[in-house]
């Protein structure tokens, strides 16, 4: 019963701290839900494009670029111009 329960709790624990990630560092996000990730209305409500749209629209005058979850990984998203042109070309 204690085993089961020190596994629950260091879980919860891990998994907040990976949903944390863009908080810990001072990168716009949106909050994430725990196992999807920004991606919960994807293929119920929304198509795949729709999260990263609705994403964009919000915050591409806020930073250069801003992070998102993919379920329970880390993605960035590029806003600047100018950042995706180093990426792509310098840095790729």
């Amino acid at each position: 019963m204690y085993l089961f329960i020190a596994v629950a709790t260091l879980l919860v624990v891990w998994l907040r701290k990976g949903l944390n990630y863009w908080a810990e560092r001072g990168v716009v996000y949106d909050k994430p839900s725990l196992l999807y990730g920004n991606m919960g209305g994807v293929g119920r409500t929304q198509t795949l494009r729709d999260p990263f749209h609705n994403f964009y629209q919000k915050y591409k005058h806020a930073a250069p670029f801003g992070g998102f979850y993919l379920s329970l990984r880390k993605g960035v998203v590029l806003f600047d111009l100018d950042l995706i042109k180093n990426v792509l070309v310098k840095v790729f």
